[in-house]
């Protein structure tokens, strides 16, 4: 993870516009949460976000959007590529909608 421009905020995306995940979600990360890197390539675009896991929950945090889902046995990397792909389909939706 790198340091967005803000202090003390964690830098989420970086691909896009360079800003922070809590200027557009509105919130901090808890330093004791071990986040992991994930990216998705969706119609040759490339997507990036990161999940932690806590309390038997898979969470995933993009400047997309956020998710949660409950762990069900399956590896929780799987789960959480899941999740941010709902996010992507789900964000797309929304801005086409805005047209």
């Amino acid at each position: 993870m790198k340091k967005g421009p803000i202090s003390g905020c964690v830098m989420i995306v970086s691909d896009m516009t360079g800003a922070c995940v809590e200027k557009w979600l509105g919130q901090k990360l808890r330093k004791s949460e071990q986040r992991e890197p994930l990216e998705l390539e969706v119609e040759g675009r490339t997507f990036s976000g990161s999940y932690t896991l806590s309390s038997g929950m898979v969470h995933v945090i993009s400047l997309y959007g956020r998710k949660s889902i409950q762990l069900d046995g399956s590896p929780p990397d799987l789960l959480a590529e899941q999740l941010l792909r709902q996010i992507i389909q789900e964000s797309t939706v929304k801005a086409g909608r805005k047209k």
